[in-house]
């Protein structure tokens, strides 16, 4: 931020917000709030999803951007350029989707977790090892913890 006023300050460029017309503050303040907002998906898809995974997805927005240009603003790009954008599409896709075998693995824990809930939400006394390795029932602080484990693991699957 200073850096950024800085320059604006040594580049005479300053200008009081009040003498903005009201368009560039509404598309300034619209600005800042699709910045926050995309932190908070990205901050999301980092607490759910590998960051290996992630960082790539996030670099589609060069590909996004490439289109709205040419779409919106009439650019033209070279077919050098395109080409770049395709490397950038095609690096993402072998980067960020699972293998078959890792895909599959994540679907088998997503079921397994999700039969489990629907137990531990039926209300049924299930059994359990104690510290002794003896089956006792389960407590209700126990299956309280078992639901928020599971909770964790079958909101990753969405």
């Amino acid at each position: 931020f200073f850096v950024t006023l800085g320059i604006v300050f040594l580049r005479g460029e300053w200008r009081s917000p009040s003498e903005m017309p009201t368009r560039t503050i509404v598309f300034l303040v619209l600005s800042g709030i699709a910045t926050g907002l995309s932190w908070l998906c990205y901050y999301r898809a980092l607490q759910v999803g590998q960051a290996a995974q992630v960082g790539p997805v996030d670099k589609l927005s060069v590909m996004l951007v490439m289109i709205m240009g040419v779409v919106f603003l009439g650019e033209k790009l070279s077919a050098r350029q395109w080409l770049g954008g395709a490397a950038i599409l095609v690096g993402v896709i072998l980067v960020a989707m699972p293998g078959a075998k890792e895909a599959g693995a994540k679907t088998q824990n997503c079921l397994r977790a999700k039969a489990y809930a629907r137990v531990l939400a039926s209300g049924e006394r299930l059994m359990a090892a104690d510290n002794n390795g003896e089956r006792t029932f389960m407590s209700d602080e126990k299956r309280a913890q078992e639901a928020a484990s599971i909770r964790r693991v079958t909101d990753a699957c969405i």
